[in-house]
């Protein structure tokens, strides 16, 4: 979410609404229009962009959650 607009991604469709959904919360502020198939060079560009954003901080959760066990695991097997 930022710069008026969301972004989300589930690993199962929501409700029917895709897997994946974009929307302009200025100009739809109940999300009831899914942007994300939307055809607009400039939506699939917002879309690219949090799709890398949300990329990036996927993995550096995951970077976190692996160190975090590593330690965990290091200190119970030592």
């Amino acid at each position: 979410r930022g710069n008026n607009f969301k972004y989300v991604y589930s690993k199962t469709d929501i409700a029917g609404l895709g897997r994946e959904q974009f929307y302009d919360l200025n100009n739809d502020p109940l999300e009831k229009n899914n942007l994300f198939n939307s055809g607009a060079i400039d939506i699939q560009r917002k879309i690219d962009n949090y799709k890398n954003v949300f990329d990036e901080m996927e993995k550096e959760a995951i970077n976190v959650q692996e160190g975090y066990l590593l330690r965990k695991f290091q200190k119970n097997v030592i």
